[in-house]
């Protein structure tokens, strides 16, 4: 039988061996639950997509979203004035720069979620996407949420 002291010996190197998962960024959602979501409560959330204008235009957009490219040196400024009361639902590509931004946007005091796989998990279950047209006009009525 192991003594107390070689217990708490191994006790301690184990917890040096094996990694703890740390969330830096508010949680993931996965794209059904988005959906669900967005047509439930439309309008209550705000959905921001943060690929660039190719992306955009490549592949569309999900209805409703607000476009800001994660790359523009602006993104700060941007994301300090949405709206602080709504949730912030988060999408790039692949998952990756929104979970960047959505840490950001938790520093800033707003309750973000990033979507898990990005658009491309949202194509991969056949989710609709409406083609993105570039226009002030579009922008703005996005931005003011009309």
């Amino acid at each position: 039988m192991s003594s107390m002291g070689e217990k708490l010996f191994i006790s301690i190197l184990l917890s040096f061996l094996i990694p703890i998962p740390v969330s830096f960024s508010g949680p993931d959602i996965d794209v059904q639950s988005l959906n669900k979501l967005l047509k439930v409560r439309k309008g209550e959330v705000l959905i921001l997509d943060v690929r660039t204008p190719f992306e955009w235009k490549e592949s569309g957009v999900i209805d409703g979203a607000l476009m800001k490219n994660a790359y523009d040196s602006d993104l700060t400024s941007y994301l300090k004035n949405l709206e602080k009361s709504k949730e912030i639902y988060i999408y790039c590509h692949s998952g990756s720069r929104s979970k960047k931004v959505s840490k950001l946007l938790d520093e800033l005091g707003f309750k973000s979620f990033n979507l898990k796989g990005g658009i491309v998990s949202w194509q991969k279950n056949k989710l609709p996407l409406i083609e993105y047209k570039q226009t002030k006009l579009h922008t703005i009525k996005r931005v003011l949420n009309k």
